[in-house]
Formats: C-alpha cells, sequence, structure tokens
C-alpha cells in the first residue's frame, strides 16, 4: 500500500513496518508520491532544475505564513533554502544523482521530489557524471534522521546499475515511480554505521615505508590511512599524529619546550628517517572498529569517550568504511 504524502503529513507510525529486529522502516516508494515526479525538466544546470521542480509542486508545499515577505511563492523560498545549503557543499555525489535538501522552520510536511532534466545537466557529479536524476528532499527541523536515511536510501538505489537502467527506460511517472518501488529500497528510522561510513580511498600494510605513506596522504588528501591484513582485516590506523610522533625522538616530549633544537636539523632527521621507517613501527594498533550493523550513538559515544577522530567499520572479517567524526558534525549536525 502506497501512502500519500501529497494530501496528508507523513507519520512514521502508520507508514512503517516493523523488521526483524524491531527496526521502523518505510519502502523508498512510499515518501515519493507518483505526483512528485517530474520529467521533462527544461533546465540547464541544477539550481535551475531545482527552482523548476519546486515551482511545478508549489502549490503543495505548506510552509507557515512568512510575516516578513507574505507575498513570495512558497516554491521560491523552499528552492532558496535549498540552493544555500548547495552552496555549502554540493549534494551531487555520483552515479548521476543530486540529492538536493533543506530543512525548512515552518514546513509541515516531508517532501520528496524527483525531476528529470530532459537533456543532462551541465553540473556533474563529484565522479564525473552528468546530473540526470534530481531527488529534493523537504522537511523540518524535527526531520534530520529522516532525512539523512532519505538520502541513504536513495544513495544505495543509485549505486545498483541495474536500477538506473530501468530508470532510464522509464518515461512515464507511474513507470518511474514503479522503478523505485520494485527495487525494495527502504528507508529505516535507527542510524548504523553503513548509513555514516565512507570507503577508504587508500589502504597500506605494516610493511610499507613512512616514504610511500606520505605520498599516499597527499596524493588521496586524507586524514587518516587505515592498515589492512593480507586478508583485508583491519589491522591498525595511521594518521598525522602517528606521522609526527614516529619523526622524532620519543625523549623529546620529556622536554618543556625544544627551543634549544635546530628547526631546520629536527625535520631533516625526519626526513631522513622517509626510507627507513615502516608503517609497523609507529601505526595505531588499537582503533576503534565496528561491525556495519552498529548504532551510529554507540560509535559517537565511544568517539568522545575515547577522544578519536576515526572508526573503522569491519563486516566479515573486512575493513569496509571508514567513519569520520567530522562527517557526523556536517552530515548529522548540520544536514
Amino acid at each position: 500500500m502506497v501512502i500519500s504524502i501529497w494530501k496528508t503529513p507523513f507519520r512514521p507510525a502508520q507508514n512503517a513496518q516493523q523488521s526483524a529486529w524491531g527496526l521502523a522502516i518505510v519502502k523508498l516508494s512510499s515518501l515519493l508520491h507518483r505526483e512528485h515526479i517530474f520529467p521533462g525538466l527544461k533546465s540547464a544546470t541544477l539550481p535551475e532544475a531545482v527552482e523548476e521542480l519546486l515551482k511545478n509542486f508549489d502549490e503543495s508545499i505548506g510552509l507557515a505564513c512568512d510575516t516578513a515577505e507574505p507575498q513570495t511563492p512558497n516554491w521560491r523560498r523552499a528552492a532558496a533554502a535549498v540552493l544555500e545549503r548547495e552552496e555549502q557543499s554540493t549534494t551531487a555525489l555520483g552515479c548521476g544523482v543530486a540529492i538536493p535538501h533543506a530543512r525548512i522552520t515552518g514546513l509541515n510536511d516531508y517532501y520528496v521530489l524527483l525531476g528529470i532534466p530532459s537533456e543532462p545537466l551541465r553540473d556533474t557529479c563529484m565522479d564525473e557524471t552528468p546530473i540526470c536524476y534530481v531527488f529534493v528532499i523537504l522537511g523540518n527541523e524535527s526531520k534530520n534522521a529522516l532525512m539523512l536515511q532519505t538520502m541513504a536510501a536513495i544513495s544505495t538505489f543509485a549505486q545498483e546499475e541495474r536500477h538506473m537502467t530501468a530508470l532510464g527506460r522509464a518515461r512515464s511517472p507511474r513507470e518511474l515511480w514503479q522503478v523505485i518501488d520494485d527495487s525494495g529500497v527502504n528507508v529505516k528510522e535507527e542510524l548504523r554505521a553503513r548509513d555514516m561510513m565512507r570507503e577508504p580511498p587508500a589502504t597500506v600494510t605494516e610493511d610499507m615505508t613512512l616514504s610511500d605513506l606520505l605520498d599516499l596522504f597527499f596524493e588521496h588528501d586524507v586524514r587518516v590511512i587505515p592498515v589492512v591484513t593480507a586478508n583485508g582485516k583491519i589491522a591498525g590506523a595511521v594518521t598525522s599524529l602517528e606521522v609526527l610522533r614516529a619523526g622524532f625522538p620519543e625523549y623529546m616530549y620529556r622536554f618543556a619546550n625544544i627551543d634549544f633544537l635546530d628547526e631546520h636539523e629536527a625535520f631533516t632527521r625526519f626526513l631522513q628517517q622517509e626510507s627507513t621507517l615502516y608503517v609497523r613501527d609507529f601505526m595505531n594498533r588499537k582503533p576503534l572498529v565496528f561491525s556495519e550493523s552498529t548504532p551510529l550513538i554507540q560509535i559517537v559515544f565511544q568517539m568522545n569517550h575515547d577522544r578519536i577522530w576515526f572508526a573503522f567499520i569491519q563486516e566479515h572479517g573486512k575493513l569496509t568504511g571508514v567513519v569520520d567524526r567530522h562527517d557526523i558534525l556536517i552530515r548529522l549536525l548540520r544536514l
């Protein structure tokens, strides 16, 4: 049964079913009404597509009256909020899909919209694919978790090539909705490690030299690199902190200050060790490791307790992702 959020506010208790673990889940398709799908957009850029999509949807947007600008159409106010958020960081992450979104004070419903431009937009995703599908999500301040989970569900849907192929063949709103419904992708209410983790762009082994490790840090512009075994199991991690500690003898940290040291000499000594120091000599061998199903709140608590920035996700004995405390701050608390 499809619940129309076009005519009634979204209420998870009514629209959700219980999984085997007691988690409330709802199908992604139940958040996207057929009348919220707009193929054939004429826009050429992502901002234009957002405005065109919301203008087409204007009559359904329920916003409290803005006494400062009572004559401003709801779609324009919603578009301004979405585009302001989009300027902070792009939501065109990959697979030809962008997910612009905004939390809007006074919004009395939760909306998921889909716009399909007639031609791929001039804007591209972070993986350099052209944007062909624009999902817009609107919610109020109480919908943080639901919004993040909806974005995760859309991302899961888009990463399956068969789903995107079927979506490309669909023409009418009904056909497009049916593809999403047939995918069986769900939106869960409880946040888990898999919802926040990112795939590490690089990994190292214990026998890699400091020189090669530094090359990876610069090449990928990362703050942490996992250390894995030959079979892919997490063995430790290296951050800039471990690297800097490796370059300076332990006795140096016993001094109140190191004004007596020559700066040039100290860094020269550090660089001379690039080919003689190995990752095993300075790696952190006790990183935080969790499974993909670990509730995010548990990970956040442990990170705060241990004052650690990164947690590593492992499934079936293999590293599958990294959770960054900065990501939690930006993606969840300032969604």
